[in-house]
C-alpha cells in the first residue's frame, strides 16, 4: 500500500495537513500491526446535532 502512495507522488504529511485543516477530524492509527496506516475520524459534535442526520439538518426534517 505504501508503495502505491510513493509511486503516485502523494505526500502523506501534506494529505494529513490538508485533511485536518479542511475537515473537523482527528487522525487515528487503530492498527498496531500497521503503524503507517492512518484514518481520519470526524468529530461527533461536528457531525451530529441533537441526533439529526446531515440530511435531516439540511432539509429541515425532524
Amino acid at each position: 500500500m505504501s508503495e502505491m502512495i510513493e509511486n503516485t507522488g502523494m505526500d502523506r504529511k501534506k494529505l494529513e495537513t490538508f485533511t485536518l485543516e479542511t475537515y473537523p477530524a482527528s487522525a487515528d492509527r487503530p492498527w498496531l500491526q500497521y503503524p503507517n496506516y492512518e484514518v481520519f475520524r470526524h468529530s461527533t459534535k461536528s457531525t451530529q446535532k441533537e441526533g439529526l442526520t446531515a440530511f435531516e439538518r439540511e432539509n429541515g426534517s425532524c
